[in-house]
């Protein structure tokens, strides 16, 4: 081969090499880049795993009264755990601490809440008990009573083990089983049961206002009164209840709790139900909150918090342990 053919086939040779370089080069930069981004974005999505489990928590826990533990593990092996306390009348403020104890993260959020309904129903506060009992025109049903087209004024009080029948009727106020009244469980044989029959319209008093019945022990039956009239029903105020059934029409003006399902055979009003957040009468202990609107606060990273973050060593938090965390944590759910 001549010398000058040698030459140019050195120069290909060079040339050639200093592509693949180039490529192998570029294409472990970005294999760089990319595990970095990866690694960055794991991290990121673990991070809001668990500050949303920590969201969670404080939810559960304020609708049933702190009845949870306020911190848990989770499967990644870290820790969340929640701080929530009163900031006003209607909101509260959450704390949410993530991570290790060697490095924390919290995340601070205010919450809008409103009462709602816990594991149990709603029961009256100490000061409507004693309002109840000391209420000058209290209708006591000790035994087992039936009034007739009757026009009542007061609250009806149905002792243990008895049962009131009401057949067209009207009540400006309220009815209160005693079982309501105490902070003792009461027996199979001390519930009390309401027959309604034909026409039934509740107008609460004053002295618990918003109240209709509030009897959490109490079976209550609508039936066809005689000449088979439907029932026709109208609550003006909550309804607590063990049961109830009716065949006929109600409209309920607030809320209806009862422990089993309600049973309805024809139609039924309930204004506003499920629309939005509704109020619940001061004489009732609601026992949960729920959160209406999240809000985080803006926070402005100090220097010192500055530094961390740019000096963060990613090196510390190898992906794969981090992906199989997270793989066990799918597979757990």
């Amino acid at each position: 081969m001549p010398a000058g053919e040698h030459g140019y086939v050195m120069l290909a040779v060079i040339l050639i090499s200093a592509l693949i370089v180039s490529l192998t080069l570029g294409y472990s930069r970005h294999a760089l880049i990319a595990v970095d981004a990866t690694e960055a974005d794991q991290a990121h999505r673990l991070d809001l795993d668990a500050v949303g489990s920590g969201l969670a928590l404080a939810a559960r826990n304020m609708q049933i009264s702190g009845a949870l533990p306020a911190s848990h593990q989770l499967p990644d092996g870290s820790n969340v755990s929640i701080d929530v306390s009163a900031a006003s009348a209607t909101t509260k403020t959450i704390s949410v601490t993530t991570g290790t104890a060697a490095a924390p993260r919290v995340v601070n959020a205010v919450a809008e809440v409103y009462p709602d309904l816990s594991e149990s129903p709603p029961f009256l506060t100490f000061n409507a008990k004693r309002s109840v009992w000391e209420f000058p025109g209290l209708i006591d049903i000790s035994s087992d009573t039936t009034y007739e087209d009757a026009d009542l004024t007061g609250i009806l009080l149905i002792r243990k083990g008895r049962k009131l029948t009401l057949e067209n009727c009207i009540v400006r106020g309220s009815i209160v089983s005693e079982n309501a009244l105490s902070d003792e469980v009461w027996e199979d044989d001390e519930t009390t049961e309401l027959e309604i029959k034909g026409g039934l319209i509740i107008e609460p008093g004053s002295t618990l206002a918003g109240c209709a019945i509030i009897a959490p022990d109490c079976a209550i039956t609508a039936v066809k009164a005689a000449g088979n009239r439907d029932p026709a029903l109208q609550f003006h105020g909550v309804v607590v209840a063990d049961s109830f059934e009716l065949e006929g029409h109600a409209v309920f003006h607030a809320q209806l709790v009862t422990t089993q399902d309600p049973i309805f055979v024809g139609p039924v009003d309930r204004p506003g139900a499920h629309r939005k957040p509704r109020a619940w009468p001061t004489s009732l202990d609601i026992n949960g909150q729920r959160i209406g609107r999240l809000v985080f606060p803006f926070e402005q990273p100090d220097q010192a918090a500055r530094n961390a973050i740019q000096g963060f060593d990613w090196s510390a938090h190898p992906a794969p342990q981090r992906q199989q965390a997270q793989g066990q944590q799918v597979q757990g759910g």
